[in-house]
């Protein structure tokens, strides 16, 4: 079984993924906890899917993503070197 880890993408770096290529692989935010937690232009997004567009639009993405991102001189992710802090709201 494969388990996907998805990220709350908040307005306006949500912006990124509402190109028709990605409508199958993200999920529109619209519960009303969700809603009041992230806003109504909130998107969940595949882990792998955001690292890849973040990758590609680094300098856009630069101090808008919650973590860093570790990357050698190909662009390329190091092993191990994506960090998260998974909160909990109350």
């Amino acid at each position: 079984m494969k388990i996907s880890i998805y990220l709350p993408v908040i307005f306006p770096v949500s912006q990124y993924f509402l190109e028709e290529k990605f409508k199958d692989k993200i999920h529109l935010i619209n519960d009303e906890i969700g809603i009041k937690q992230w806003g109504n232009s909130a998107y969940f997004v595949p882990v792998d899917l955001f690292i890849e567009v973040a990758l590609k639009n680094r300098e856009d993405f630069q101090g808008i993503i919650p973590f860093n991102l570790p990357i050698n001189d190909k662009s390329e992710i190091k092993n191990g070197s994506l960090r998260m802090r998974i909160m909990e709201s109350h």
